[in-house]
């Protein structure tokens, strides 16, 4: 509970601990450039209590110094550890009493303005001023649910001030002693730390067990040193006491926690799959330590007499890709723009620190171990031999990178391909969900949707998952959870990324995606679904225009059936009642040959009237479902001898069925039965209804399978399966569902679902 509420303490106050740390920066600068000369950058404690002159010493002052004199005092002043060495405002020399083998003189030294003294105090001003604004950014983007990001941008804000505590502290800054002797001992947690992240699971129990005995370790250590400023100094150290020289156990602690460090890190990479997010994440961040270790490495183990430059500003500023690797790695899944810029910073580093260690290796070679001077003409060729080298394998670093970056990704151009030729063959939803799911499972979503707008919500049109709704404010915009959770409130808990569909500036759909199994979605991968909501605009425009012509062909269907239904009623009500009469008189005539072939036209006429109308008006639709289930799969089996025929019938005999709905199951049953004597070359065919709360009918036949018909509709209406056709419109006329799949074994099975009550049906007029 505690631990929480600090965390919640340091998250609301981090920007006023940033500009704290900012602040202490600002005035380990200030106190640099106003009371630290060029003299101090060849001063330094050996041993602690001691301030002596070291090697090598800059030619200015060689005249004045020697490495080895001890500095007694300043302008008159003994030296004291801990107190301030050099007058504020620095004058134009000093006046410095020196003990010089064995002898104690006093040497008035000009203050000399040095070039190679400023150029390195400026760079290590903008390293430690980078490194706090990184560790500043990584803070301030973190979220409240990522406490680790805070805390380790604190600890690199907190690295930049240690970078600079050097010289202030053994000059004698007022404060400055906190930091160079006393924090300057968690810097190798802070490193600890680092190496444990970026993680997605809460540390184990001998982590944190690990991660407290650091800190009380080091916290020990730390109260030593502040035991030393505050009681043995100025006479006496630490070293006095055990031996051991205090900035000796920091840099052995800080060499082993980053040791340790990148075995933890290689550790963690190799124990998870190949595939995970956190293993690519962890390799990446590898490659930051490599390329930002690499340039120092080279340049310090290889003497600096064997090449012309040796840019120690810009080698250190290469260290500033391990806090920069750390910002991107916690902040990337929320920050696509991320994965671009720092694949590019990656490849530029990557090329420069070849073409560095390239130029520091060979010019090694040539002249320590061959013997070859090179002149100004043989380094120039060198360098620019080594830089074609560099540049000619741009292109290969860029796909290493991107490799590196984004993973196996798919490509481009061939899934955009392939997604557009597949929708405009077969403009349909259920296209729509086969196409995306086919774009999705390479990228390891499990779950999608595709909405479409209409009037003020978004309407679940295709995907994988139950159909929902979405108001119509959450589309404007594409959205990222784990960018900004609290915007996708309106959204479905698994929808990770929502994409706008956009014609134009208009949105008429949503693209919605689950996170990646593995991890989170990459720029690479948003870059190219947002290419795919252009095809899916495209799309829905299709279909959109594809379900107004199935509407005005369902329409016209149903205004046929409704056509002949009353053609029929007149023919029955007029035509058939008139030519009774007429026989009834026909009859009462005196019967002679001619009256009797009368008779026998009339009657003949009366029968195809009556033949016709059946066929438009047929009386078995004033039968319930259940009469007329039993009727059709009667004549079904006389018609056809060979075929047995099975009728499984779950239903409440009273229920009342609507008649729209009641010739929508006829004609589909109908059809279906026609279709399995046509086609399917069964020897059994099942029919079972079921009336609970949809209308059921399940047709199934051991035939040769269902072939075209379980084809979609765009591919009926272009292969002309008119009877098909006709059983999917009725099935829509009365707002129902109709799927032909094949049966497990062999067949064919037919599914139509109809809705209790009949739709309403609009009326065309011509």
């Amino acid at each position: 509970m505690w631990q929480a509420r600090i965390e919640t303490l340091i998250y609301q106050h981090r920007r006023a601990l940033s500009s704290v740390i900012c602040l202490i920066i600002i005035y380990f600068i200030m106190f640099s450039r106003l009371a630290v000369p060029a003299i101090g950058f060849f001063l330094a404690w050996e041993p602690e209590t001691r301030l002596v002159v070291i090697a090598p010493v800059e030619e200015a002052y060689r005249e004045f110094l020697q490495p080895g004199d001890v500095v007694l005092a300043v302008e008159g002043k003994p030296v004291r550890r801990g107190d301030q060495i050099f007058p504020f405002p620095l004058p134009d020399s000093f006046e410095l009493t020196l003990q010089r083998d064995g002898q104690v003189v006093v040497q008035t030294v000009p203050n000399v303005e040095s070039q190679f003294f400023r150029v390195w105090e400026l760079s290590n001003i903008g390293l430690a001023l980078a490194i706090w604004f990184l560790g500043f950014l990584t803070t301030q983007f973190a979220r409240p649910s990522r406490m680790s990001a805070v805390l380790l941008g604190l600890g690199f804000q907190l690295t930049a001030v240690g970078i600079l505590s050097a010289g202030p502290t053994q000059l004698g800054l007022p404060g400055a002693w906190v930091i160079g002797y006393v924090l300057i001992y968690y810097f190798p947690l802070i490193i600890l730390y680092a190496s444990l992240l970026p993680r997605y699971k809460p540390f184990s129990a001998a982590t944190r067990k690990a991660l407290w005995a650091s800190l009380f370790v080091l916290s020990g250590l730390a109260l030593l040193s502040a035991y030393e400023h505050l009681v043995l100094f100025p006479e006496r150290s630490l070293a006095d006491l055990v031996g051991v020289r205090n900035h000796i156990i920091l840099t052995v602690l800080t060499g082993a926690s980053l040791i340790t460090a990148v075995i933890i890190l290689t550790r963690r990479m190799l124990r998870l799959p190949r595939l995970a997010y956190e293993r690519q994440q962890l390799r990446l961040l590898l490659v930051f330590f490599g390329l930002a270790v690499s340039p120092l490495f080279f340049f310090v183990i290889l003497p600096a007499t064997a090449v012309s430059f040796a840019p120690y500003p810009f080698i250190y500023s290469f260290l500033l890709l391990i806090p920069a690797g750390y910002f991107f790695m916690l902040h990337r899944q929320g920050y696509l723009a991320l994965d671009r810029i720092f694949s590019q910073v990656v490849t530029v580093a990557i090329l420069i620190s070849f073409f560095m260690m390239a130029y520091a290796t060979g010019a090694y070679l040539l002249t320590v171990l061959f013997q070859q001077e090179l002149d100004v003409i043989s380094q120039g060729f060198f360098a620019l031999l080594l830089f074609g080298v560099a540049f000619s394998g741009q292109k290969s670093t860029q796909t290493y990178v991107a490799l590196l970056t984004y993973g196996r990704y798919l490509p481009e151009d061939a899934v955009l391909k392939a997604a557009q030729q597949r929708l405009a063959a077969e403009p349909e939803a259920a296209t729509v969900t086969e196409t995306m799911l086919q774009i999705a499972g390479h990228m390891q979503v499990a779950q999608l949707a595709v909405l479409t707008k209409q009037e003020d919500e978004y309407i679940w049109l295709a995907g994988n998952t139950p159909a929902f709704t979405v108001a119509s404010g959450e589309g404007t915009v594409s959205r990222l959870r784990s960018r900004t959770p609290e915007a996708m409130g309106g959204f479905p808990d698994w929808v990770e990324l929502s994409l706008p569909i956009l014609v134009g500036s208009q949105t008429i759909g949503l693209f919605l995606l689950a996170a990646p199994v593995n991890g989170y979605f990459n720029g690479r991968q948003v870059q190219l679904l947002q290419d795919v909501t252009g095809i899916l605009a495209s799309s829905l425009q299709v279909l959109s225009m594809v379900e107004i012509l199935y509407g005005l062909l369902d329409d016209m269907a149903y205004e046929k059936e409704m056509s002949s239904y009353e053609i029929a009623t007149e023919i029955h009500n007029r035509s058939l009642q008139r030519l009774t009469d007429l026989l009834r008189q026909l009859e009462q005539l005196e019967e002679t040959a001619a009256v009797k072939q009368i008779i026998v036209s009339v009657q003949q006429f009366w029968q195809d009237l009556q033949r016709i109308t059946s066929g438009m008006r047929p009386r078995i639709l004033v039968e319930p479902i259940h009469v007329l289930s039993r009727q059709l799969a009667l004549e079904f089996g006389q018609n056809h001898e060979e075929v047995v025929v099975d009728v499984c019938l779950h239903i409440d005999r009273t229920q009342q069925t609507p008649d729209l709905v009641k010739r929508a199951y006829y004609h589909v049953l109908t059809e279906a039965l026609n279709n399995i004597g046509k086609h399917a070359q069964a020897s059994r065919v099942e029919v079972t209804v079921r009336y609970e709360e949809e209308l059921t009918l399940i047709v199934e036949d051991d035939g040769i399978g269902p072939g075209i018909a379980a084809q979609s509709l765009p591919s009926l209406v272009r292969h002309g399966r008119a009877g098909v056709v006709d059983m999917h419109q009725w099935a829509r006329i009365a707002g129902g569902r109709l799927k032909i799949r094949p049966r497990a074994g062999g067949g064919t099975v037919l599914v139509l679902v109809l809705p209790r009550t009949a739709p309403e049906r609009r009326v065309i007029i011509v």
